[in-house]
This record gives structure tokens, C-alpha cells and sequence, in this order.
């Protein structure tokens, strides 16, 4: 599967500038919910959703619980799956997958949003024939499950005092853990996202002020390398874009996996997109890696998994290589940029990594029952 950020880079994009918004938490405004449903008696959906003004955004999870005919053509198997959106004033809203679905045949769940109680949408799949069917989003937050405010600023810098000026733009939405299960507490959590969220260090940097310092951090930098270029070359195009942005993958018995998405684009042909991933155990407070979930000398058993699904996904013949279309590699070593849901671990390989930038971010997903006989333990 080839993450493309396109649905949820434009969902940033259209969030409002205002700096009214900055480090704002508890309010309906901002909020992240933990939903689940059932769309008839075939597909359950669990959902970790983020509301940013009239912005949504996040990723589900499906679990089959009947037959559904192939409605993941593109896979051949459910997947953790980036989602986002707008709603209007009413609250109505449609979601959309972030990812290429042939004939823009892919999933569309929409509804009308309320902050309080469950949300009746429809899940709509051209591909399988599914118009419109009915379900209800309730929210539920299962046990050794974390809750979690959300921050937002946005904002933008005129290069030059004029009214034509390029500019810079930046919009960051953080979540932060504020109450963990049982005896132990979160900040673990609360800590390590305060470090992993910006690109560099600041050593001053808080829950208080660190987007605020992000900001101020791009804004100069944006200056400082183009102002007196603009003064010579007036003509070129000097635009700057931020766009980061924490999500919740899984969330439940005691574990949490979150994303940061970001894009940034500072001139040149094309920006870049990057998704980070990291799976903090809440009792221990420990940051998990591959060798915490799998049993000793799992890696070279765990390449062929990983290049065998990648060859599935890309429907690659037994007589080709994968460098036959363009990956730097003919085996898949596993990448400690890995995330957790309920049913499985995705491996997530961002542009040059392991293929070119026309091949997008390329997220390999094994199953649980196919990771099975190398699992310590089920979680």
C-alpha cells in the first residue's frame, strides 16, 4: 500500500490561520475521541478521530465480523487508514481514506457531527456495491485506554511588509496524553511527544509554549534565507508550508501507537511528506521496539514476510524483482518506524528509504495471523 498524505494534507491546509487557536485544550473546538461501530453485521470500525475547528482527522481500523466481497481491491486485506475532512456549519461532514483507490472508488463516511453522544453516518464503498449504509459511531475508550487533548496553532509571516509578498504558512496540531489508566500516569508519553514532535530540539521547549516556538523558529528561518534572495529575484517564488500533526493508531490495553505526519515545503520542485510512528507501553512507560513484541531471531523471517507482502500489494510476478519497478532494494528489512493496531503491525518506509519519491510513502501491513509464530505474546 502507498500512503500518499493527499486527503489529509489538504484537511491541514484548509484549517483555519488564526492565532486565537493557538494552545487551546479542552474545548469543543479541539477534542480527540476514541469511536467504534458497525456497519450491518459485516465490518466493525474502530476509530481514533480529531476535531480541529471544522477539520477532521485521524485513522481507523476495520475488523471483518462477515463477508464482505474484496472491498479493499487495492490490498486485499483491511488496513490502518488515514482519514480526513471538513464539515459545514450544520455539522454535516464526509471522510475520505488517504490513499489511491481506482476510479476514486474508495471508502466515504459521512454523517452529521455532535460533540456529545453517538455520530449516525453512512459508509458508502462504490467498489463493493455498499450505497449509504447506516451505522453509529459511540464513543469508547476500552480499558488501558489513554485520553488525550489536542493543541492547534496556526499561522502565517509576510516575507516582506507589501501587499503581494510571498509568505509562509504554518499549521501544527498536537495531542498530548492528560489521563493514562491505573496506577502509573502519563508522562512518559506526554514527554516523549513534547521531544519528537518539532524537528529540532528546544531546550526551553513545553506544553505550554513549544508550538509557539516551532513557529517562531520557521518564521525566521523563512526570512533569513529569503529576504535579500526576493530583493534580487523578485520574480521567483518564495512561499514556505508547515503542516505536522500527531494521530493515535491504537490505543487500548495499556499501549498507545501514534503517528506525527508532516510536511514541509521550503522552495524547490515538490515538498516532503513524512510519517513517524512510535509505541509507548503505558505501564512501564517504555518506548517498544521491534525486539519487545518479537521472539529472538525474528529478523530474517520477518523480511520475507515483509518483502512477500510488498510483492502481493504490487502485484509483482514471481519472475520479477522489486527493483524491476524501482525500489532500491530486492528484500525488505524491517524498519523500526512501525505501528500497532488491532489487527496487526504496519511497517511504514517514507519516500527514499526504499524507493524513489514517485513511489510515495510505501506502508507494508502484516496481519496478526501472519505475524503469529513470531509474536512474543498477542496484545
Amino acid at each position: 500500500m502507498k500512503r500518499i498524505s493527499i486527503y489529509f494534507l489538504l484537511a491541514l491546509a484548509m484549517m483555519s490561520v488564526n492565532r486565537k487557536a493557538e494552545a487551546q485544550q479542552h474545548s469543543q473546538k479541539f477534542c480527540y475521541r476514541q469511536l467504534t461501530g458497525n456497519v450491518g453485521t459485516q465490518l466493525h470500525i474502530i476509530m481514533n478521530l480529531v476535531k480541529v475547528n471544522d477539520s477532521l482527522y485521524g485513522e481507523y481500523s476495520c475488523l471483518f465480523t462477515g463477508h464482505l466481497e474484496s472491498p479493499w481491491t487495492t490490498t486485499d486485506e483491511p488496513v490502518l487508514v488515514l482519514f480526513s475532512g471538513k464539515m459545514n456549519k450544520s455539522g454535516t461532514f464526509r471522510l475520505r481514506e488517504d490513499r489511491e483507490w481506482p476510479g476514486d472508488g474508495g471508502p466515504i463516511i459521512s454523517g452529521k457531527y455532535t460533540d456529545d453522544g453517538p455520530i449516525n453516518a453512512t459508509w458508502e464503498l462504490a467498489a463493493a456495491g455498499i450505497k449509504k449504509e447506516p451505522f453509529k459511531l459511540t464513543d469508547n475508550f476500552p480499558e488501558g485506554s489513554s485520553r488525550f487533548s489536542v493543541q492547534y496553532l496556526a499561522d502565517r509571516a509576510k516575507l516582506i511588509p507589501d501587499a503581494k509578498s510571498p509568505m509562509a504558512t504554518i499549521k501544527l496540531a498536537l495531542l498530548l496524553p492528560f489521563a493514562a489508566p491505573g496506577p502509573w500516569n502519563a508522562d512518559s508519553l506526554h514527554a516523549q511527544i513534547l521531544r519528537n514532535f518539532p524537528e529540532k530540539s528546544f531546550a526551553r521547549g513545553t506544553q505550554d509554549n513549544l508550538l509557539t516556538m516551532i513557529r517562531q523558529d520557521f518564521f525566521n528561518d523563512y526570512v533569513r534565507d529569503n529576504r535579500e534572495l526576493y530583493k534580487e529575484m523578485p520574480g521567483a517564488s518564495y512561499s514556505w508550508e508547515l503542516n505536522r500533526a500527531v494521530y493515535i493508531c491504537y490505543n487500548a490495553n495499556h499501549r498507545v501507537s501514534y503517528g506525527i505526519f508532516s510536511y514541509i515545503f521550503t522552495g524547490g520542485a515538490h515538498g516532503n511528506a513524512t510519517h513517524q510512528f512510535s509505541t509507548v507501553d503505558m505501564k512501564t512507560g517504555k518506548v517498544l521496539g521491534l525486539a519487545d513484541l518479537f521472539k529472538p531471531g525474528y529478523e530474517d523471517e520477518l523480511s520475507v514476510l515483509l518483502t512477500g507482502k510488498l510483492r502481493k500489494n504490487r502485484h509483482l510476478p514471481g519472475s520479477h524483482k522489486l527493483s524491476d519497478i524501482g525500489y532500491f532494494t530486492d528484500k525488505i528489512q524491517p524498519t523500526r518506524n512501525f505501528y500497532l493496531n488491532e489487527n496487526g503491525i504496519g511497517f511504514c518506509y517514507n519516500q527514499y528509504e526504499i524507493a524513489p519519491y514517485s513511489s510515495g510513502i510505501t506502508d507494508i501491513f502484516l496481519t496478526n495471523a501472519e505475524l503469529k509464530e513470531l509474536l512474543k505474546q498477542p496484545w
